[in-house]
C-alpha cells in the first residue's frame, strides 16, 4: 500500500466514544456526522455509538476499529410513515461532501394526490430504488440509477473508491466525473376517495470510502438505502431507496462484523431497493481471521506471500503468460442463488489474488503463509 493513501495523520487519534467532539464532525447525543475528511492516526468506532459519513472518506495511517455495537455509515433515510388522509413523505437524499449525495425517495398517496415517483441519479455506482405497492390507486416506480458511461473511466480504481470520481475520456476531452449513491424509492399507492395513504419511499445510500493500514470491524459498516415508511389504513408501504458503495483499501481486514451495501426494505406492499456493492482492496499485509458479508459484494486480496491450497483445487495455465488461475472444485461459500466462485490468481511471482463475488451471506476464510 502506497503511504499517500493513507494520507498525513494531522487530526491525530480519533475516539467515538459519545462524548468527545471534534472540530471536523458535529455531534447530536451518540451520532457524530462527518463534515470533511478526516487524517487520523487511529479511529475508534464505540458500541453504541454511530458515525455518518457524510459524503467524506476515511484516511487513517493506523488502525481503524469498529467495535460490537458500533456503526459507520453512509445510509439512506427512510421515508416517513402515512397518516390519516395524508401520504408519507418521500426522505430526501443524502447531501454531497467528497462524494455526491444520493436521490430523494418519492412521497406516499393520499386522499388528494398520487404516489410520487423515486428520484433518478446520474452516475451512480449503487442501485435502483424499489417501486411502491399498489392500493385503491397505484403506487409509484422506483427512481433509476444510471452508471456512467465507459468513457468516463473506470469505477472500481483506488481514485474511484477513495474520492468519489473517474477519470475519464468524453468526446477527445479528458473527464473527471464525481460519482453518486442509490436512486430513492416510490411512494405507496393511497386512496383518493377515502384516508387511507401510503408510506413515502426511502433514500439511495451513499457511498463509503475508507483507506487505513488496519480495519477490525466487528460492528457495522453500511452503504444502505432507506426503508419505505409504512401505510396507513389499506394504503401500501413507500419502496426502499437503491444501496450505495463501500470501497475499502486496507493493509489487514480482521474481525467478524457486517459490511452491507443493501437495498432499503419496502414497506408493506412495496418492494425493497437494489443491492449496491462493497468492493475491499488488501493491499499489502496479510489478511486473517474471516468476514462476514451481506449484499452484492465484490472482494479482493493481494499480498506477497505463499500459499497452501487445500484439496479440490484445480489449476488453470493463463496461455502465454506468466500467472495462473487456480479454482475450487466445490466453492466453500454459498447463497441462497447458489454457489459463489472463489478462486485464486498468481499475477506474478511475488504476488496473488483471492478474490470472491456474488450475492452472498456467510462467512469468506482463507490461510495465506509468509510474511
Amino acid at each position: 500500500m502506497l503511504a499517500h493513501e493513507l494520507a498525513d495523520g494531522s487530526d491525530g487519534a480519533a475516539d467515538f466514544d459519545g462524548a468527545t467532539t471534534f472540530s471536523w464532525a458535529s455531534k447530536s447525543g451518540s451520532t457524530y456526522t462527518l463534515t470533511r475528511s478526516p487524517c487520523t492516526t487511529s479511529f475508534r468506532v464505540r458500541s453504541g455509538v454511530r458515525v455518518r459519513m457524510g459524503g467524506f472518506p476515511v484516511y487513517c495511517t493506523g488502525k481503524i476499529t469498529v467495535d460490537a455495537g458500533g456503526k459507520l455509515d453512509w445510509d439512506g433515510d427512510a421515508g416517513g410513515d402515512g397518516t390519516s388522509g395524508l401520504g408519507g413523505a418521500g426522505a430526501a437524499g443524502l447531501p454531497a461532501g467528497a462524494f455526491l449525495g444520493s436521490a430523494a425517495g418519492g412521497d406516499g398517496g393520499s386522499v388528494d394526490h398520487d404516489a410520487v415517483v423515486g428520484s433518478d441519479i446520474a452516475n451512480s455506482v449503487g442501485g435502483n430504488g424499489g417501486a411502491g405497492g399498489n392500493a385503491a390507486d397505484p403506487g409509484a416506480s422506483g427512481g433509476t440509477a444510471t452508471a456512467p458511461a465507459a468513457s468516463r473511466g473506470n469505477t472500481r480504481t483506488m481514485r474511484a473508491l477513495l474520492e468519489g470520481c473517474a477519470i475519464g475520456n468524453s468526446a477527445g476531452t479528458p473527464t473527471l466525473t464525481g460519482l453518486a449513491g442509490g436512486a430513492g424509492g416510490g411512494g405507496g399507492g393511497g386512496n383518493h376517495l377515502a384516508l387511507d395513504s401510503g408510506g413515502g419511499g426511502g433514500a439511495g445510500g451513499g457511498i463509503v470510502g475508507i483507506a487505513c493500514k488496519e480495519l477490525e470491524n466487528n460492528g457495522t459498516i453500511s452503504a444502505n438505502g432507506g426503508a419505505g415508511g409504512a401505510p396507513f389504513g389499506a394504503g401500501k408501504g413507500g419502496a426502499g431507496g437503491g444501496a450505495g458503495r463501500i470501497g475499502v483499501i486496507c493493509g489487514a481486514l480482521s474481525g467478524t462484523g457486517n459490511i452491507t451495501a443493501l437495498g432499503g426494505a419496502g414497506g408493506t406492499g412495496s418492494s425493497d431497493g437494489v443491492d449496491g456493492d462493497a468492493i475491499i482492496l488488501i493491499a499489502s499485509a496479510r489478511p486473517d481471521g474471516a468476514q462476514i458479508w451481506d449484499g452484492n459484494a465484490f472482494f479482493s486480496a493481494v499480498d506477497s506471500v505463499d500459499v497452501t491450497f487445500p484439496d479440490g483445487w484445480e489449476y488453470e495455465n493463463a496461455s502465454g503468460l506468466d500467472a495462473y488461475q487456480i479454482r475450487l472444485a466445490a466453492p466453500v461459500v454459498t447463497s441462497s442463488d447458489g454457489p459463489v466462485s472463489v478462486w485464486v490468481s498468481a499475477i506474478s511471482l511475488t504476488g496473488f489474488t483471492i478474490q470472491a463475488s456474488g450475492v452472498f451471506t456467510g462467512q469468506v476464510a482463507w490461510e495465506t503463509k509468509g510474511d
